[in-house]
């Protein structure tokens, strides 16, 4: 108890940075989500601005583009402005028709169409299903010879029935806003865990102290026990508030499967990154220092990992590099979740994550062992 009391008055001292950081953070992303609007998802022929690029230029793919254009609104972008475009949702669909895929279309290996469409929207599902569509249809009519006047027309006679899309739960629940806000935590968690843990850590350092921790027979064992305790039970603290705070703005969202698994993610992150606050605590000794580290590695890795753009829309190369960071991971797991990956991203993630923690766990003891021996 001597050690727990002492960690809650060295804590009490940095009340007012910590209550600032959530209070602005929650200040902020209120005022950023409140003025966000929800996502549509009642169905309606929603024209996607799309870019429509073909390289083929044939009677084929003139008559796909006439068909498209039910559905799409066709913009006129240089290719050059293309990934600024998608990126200011100037458009939301970028559709290449390469050289050649004509004549290869009624081929065991076809020239696949490329495209490019933002996630998570009811316009560009929509816009990919009538896109497929057309194309086996088209396929049926080609590859069997069936008798037709105009492909588009027969197509369309087909294809021009009056029906009631059925989205499973996953597409119909918007979750894009969700993701957004734990991915924002994950920069509140970072700054806050490596600052505030950091430097209680650091206050424990004294001579002074352990003296007063050999006096009351506590032993070096103890007492780093009881503060990694101390730690988990602030984690758990922070992470609560972001817990009540997502309800309060999200409701039955966060009750939901997904939702529970963007909690379970956000709890598995707090683990490498308390983690790692402890080891910059046992390899730095001055407060400015680690709340300096805190700062840059928080906006760092908020920049390269994702937290504040899309990990689809920043750089492949970048993305390499931040793979160093356990922030990438976490929002991997996340837009897994929002963007509905079919493979095992959200696994992996909180895998990779554990592996970090322990990766930060054996490195802390290791030099804090080396330190107990030199001081000796």
């Amino acid at each position: 108890m001597i050690v727990f009391k002492l960690y809650l008055k060295i804590l009490f001292k940095h009340k007012i940075p910590l209550i600032a950081y959530l209070v602005v953070y929650a200040f902020l992303m209120f005022l950023l989500l409140s003025s966000s609007k929800p996502m549509q998802l009642e169905y309606s022929n929603y024209e996607t601005n799309m870019a429509f690029i073909d390289y083929d230029n044939t009677e084929f793919t003139n008559s796909f583009k006439e068909y498209l254009d039910d559905y799409a609104k066709f913009i006129d972008i240089k290719e050059n402005k293309l990934e600024d475009a998608f990126f200011y949702r100037e458009i939301s669909f970028i559709l290449v028709i390469p050289e050649g895929f004509t004549d290869s279309f009624l081929n065991e290996n076809p020239i696949n169409l490329q495209y490019r469409a933002v996630p998570n929207e009811p316009s560009t599902y929509m816009l990919q299903t009538q896109i497929n569509k057309y194309l086996n249809l088209a396929y049926v009519f080609l590859n069997n010879d069936l008798e037709y006047d105009n492909l588009n027309d027969a197509i369309k006679e087909n294809l021009d029935l009056e029906i009631t899309p059925v989205f499973p739960d996953e597409i119909t629940s918007d979750y894009t806003y969700v993701n957004l806000y734990f991915n924002f935590s994950a920069y509140i968690i970072m700054v806050v865990f490596i600052s505030i843990i950091g430097a209680i850590m650091v206050s424990f350092k004294p001579i002074d102290i352990k003296r007063r921790m050999d006096i009351g027979k506590i032993t070096n064992k103890k007492m780093n026990l009881i503060l990694i305790l101390s730690n988990m039970l602030l984690g758990l603290a922070v992470l609560l508030f972001l817990i009540i705070f997502s309800i309060i703005i999200y409701g039955k969202l966060i009750f939901t499967s997904t939702g529970l698994l963007y909690l379970l993610n956000a709890l598995i992150f707090t683990i490498p990154i308390i983690a790692l606050a402890y080891l910059i605590s046992v390899i730095f000794d001055s407060i400015n220092i680690i709340s300096a580290f805190g700062t840059i590695f928080s906006l760092g890795g908020a920049f390269i990992t994702g937290i504040f753009i899309p990990q689809f829309l920043i750089d492949k190369n970048i993305l390499k590099v931040a793979q160093i960071f356990p922030s990438y991971w976490y929002v991997r797991a996340n837009e897994s979740l929002a963007y509905h990956y079919q493979n095992n991203a959200y696994l992996e993630g909180i895998m990779v994550q554990g592996v970090f923690a322990l990766i930060f766990i054996v490195l802390s003891l290791i030099i804090s062992k080396k330190k107990r021996q030199s001081e000796v």
